[in-house]
């Protein structure tokens, strides 16, 4: 019985082996094609990136982040920071002359930008709170600081957000948080390290706390 059952087992082994040979070549193809789609940018794409750059004072960080933000979304083969910047200024040097005019006013393209730049004021003072006073804000400070550079800006809807009591302020803060790489924590108020270096990490990733 057991030689039988073993003869059953390899005969089973060798029907299936051209199956799952053919489901790894169907598997590689499919991984090659959207390969070859990825970081193939659409017109709306290339001016939402361009948009956001031109809008954050030519900082490439925030366009960076949004483009590797979409290539995370789309399940597109990881890049650098680094190499994410050079396409934004890639995309920005190439850029129509004729779709500068849609880079400005009330365009799509900077709506879109605009929300982006919002975002990107309040991850530069956390980290500047990090490094500068080795605070890492809470969540209700951080919303009320989004308040305050809305109002300053002219918002029609200051405190559009809402506050930490609401759950769906915690959860904007939440989704924030993961879009520019912070995190929950707190800054050791005895940890030992040059302001350059504090700096340096300051710019890699931001710190706020759960109120």
């Amino acid at each position: 019985m057991e030689v039988v059952d073993g003869l059953e087992a390899q005969r089973a082994a060798i029907t299936s082996a051209p199956a799952e040979t053919r489901l790894q070549l169907k598997r590689s193809r499919a991984a090659a094609k959207a390969a070859a789609r990825a970081w193939q940018l659409s017109d709306d794409l290339r001016r939402s990136v361009v948009a956001v750059y031109v809008t954050s004072r030519y900082d490439a960080e925030p366009a960076a982040q949004h483009l590797m933000n979409v290539g995370r979304k789309r399940k597109w083969p990881a890049i650098t920071q680094e190499g994410a910047r050079r396409m934004v200024e890639d995309l920005f040097l190439a850029a129509d002359v004729s779709d500068l005019p849609e880079l400005s006013g009330e365009s799509p393209a900077m709506r879109a930008a605009a929300k982006l730049f919002e975002e990107w004021q309040l991850v530069a003072w956390t980290r500047r709170q990090n490094a500068d006073k080795g605070v890492a804000p809470c969540t209700d400070h951080v919303l009320q600081r989004l308040a305050e550079n809305r109002l300053a800006s002219g918002h029609a809807s200051p405190q559009g957000r809402g506050t930490v009591g609401e759950a769906a302020a915690r959860m904007w803060a939440t989704r924030f948080r993961r879009r520019w790489g912070g995190h929950f924590g707190s800054i050791a108020a005895n940890e030992s390290v040059s302001v350059g270096e504090m700096v340096a990490k300051a710019r890699r990733v931001f710190a706020f706390v759960v109120p």
